[in-house]
């Protein structure tokens, strides 16, 4: 697979979990959440934040600490958070 092929393939994916947040299961919307706080990319950050206002305490939970790992690595990205 080329560079270009792997980039577009990720891109994808990140689309793909960000859509997963709106899922009507929870434990989709847990996943989705935990995975993208494994993905630095700036891309995730918004849909990780709206995540926080779930109405399911395991999703809101998830997503608060996939915002802390990648504001620990990403100094532009803890500039982005709400809290």
């Amino acid at each position: 697979m080329t560079c270009e092929k792997r980039t577009l393939a990720k891109l994808k994916a990140i689309d793909e979990l960000i859509v997963s947040l709106k899922n009507p299961n929870p434990i989709v919307r847990q996943q989705a959440a935990w995975a993208l706080g494994n993905i630095m990319d700036i891309k995730v950050v918004p849909p990780l934040i709206k995540a926080l206002e779930d109405r399911d305490k395991e999703v809101r939970k998830e997503a608060r600490e996939s915002l802390i790992k990648l504001s620990s690595e990403s100094s532009e990205i803890k500039s982005m958070l709400p809290f």
